[in-house]
């Protein structure tokens, strides 16, 4: 396991570990962006609970723990013995103690090979989706993991409408964890129209799937206003697996299809991810395709989402 310590400053005047000299971004086969709020009643339990994500992950990783300072812990009329530097300082150390008590025990919970570290974006009071996406610009990651338990107790830091644009700018895939993982999650299921136009998203989705050492299960959800013949179905499934393996990954073939019948979209998809014990539900995140209703019932009933965009 490497050396691990919170002692060297960059030059923009986050935190790293010196480690990160003898680990540089280029040389992970698999790298996490966790966005942080330091105020989530559940994020701790969350973030600890990670190393079940990347249990099965082959070959080094990096872990990024990533802090926005934002305009509402900031007092816009600082008594005379404390300038707004000082709050800033002040802010920062403090998210700085937390973040390395997370690192801490990331650090003994995660596979060897892997390292764990902190940045805590301080330079521009700005929105945390916008910082966000301008560091996913400057740094390559493989995920970008949101501790996401309600939609209103993130509206202060990162609402849905944030996450987005994130995806607009850096379309890496975002997971959204409503909850904490209590196993490692092995099964995936994508909910697709089985349409070629949304195939693309594929490319991404079988890759994670592929790092994690887990499977992916499709499903179509027949309701009285989008129905798919199962005959149409199959011939469409067959589409699927022939674009996988001229395009995606000729090794790779999902686990099973399914054509699962509700009266609603949003209902079918939470009781086929219920029926079937389902750990992580995919959706597309192409703003003609999205359904927020599917968002907000999936987070309330505490099932993880992963959103994908093209590239």
């Amino acid at each position: 396991m490497p050396r691990f310590s919170f002692e060297k400053e960059t030059l923009s005047g986050a935190t790293m570990p010196e480690d990160l000299a003898m680990f540089p971004p280029g040389d992970a086969s698999f790298s996490i962006l966790a966005a942080t709020s330091l105020d989530s009643s559940n994020e701790e339990e969350i973030l600890l609970s990670l190393p079940l994500l990347v249990r099965g992950v082959e070959g080094p990783g990096r872990l990024r723990l990533y802090h926005v300072l934002t305009p509402d812990r900031f007092r816009w009329a600082p008594g005379k013995s404390e300038s707004f530097l000082q709050q800033i300082q002040s802010l920062k150390e403090q998210a700085e103690v937390q973040l390395s008590s997370y690192c801490k025990a990331l650090q003994e919970r995660l596979p060897a090979g892997w390292v764990v570290d902190y940045r805590v974006e301080d330079q521009e009071v700005a929105s945390p989706a916008e910082e966000i996406a301008n560091y996913l610009q400057r740094e390559r990651f493989s995920l970008l993991v949101v501790a996401f338990k309600q939609r209103k107790r993130w509206e202060r830091f990162l609402g849905m409408t944030a996450v987005w644009d994130i995806l607009e700018m850096a379309p890496i895939p975002v997971l959204l964890l409503p909850a904490a993982f209590s196993l490692s999650p092995r099964r995936f299921m994508w909910v697709t129209e089985m349409q070629a136009e949304e195939f693309p998203l594929l490319h991404p989705l079988i890759k994670l799937v592929r790092r994690l050492k887990a499977t992916l299960y499709c499903l179509k959800v027949n309701t009285p206003y989008a129905f798919l013949a199962h005959r149409t179905f199959q011939r469409h499934i067959l589409e699927m697996c022939d674009y996988i393996i001229e395009q995606v990954d000729p090794d790779f073939v999902p686990e099973e299809c399914l054509l699962y019948a509700d009266k609603d979209l949003v209902e079918g998809v939470v009781h086929a991810a219920h029926d079937f014990l389902m750990d992580v539900v995919a959706l597309s995140a192409e703003a003609e395709r999205v359904d927020t209703r599917i968002v907000d019932k999936l987070l309330t009933h505490q099932l993880p989402l992963l959103l994908l965009r093209q590239a």
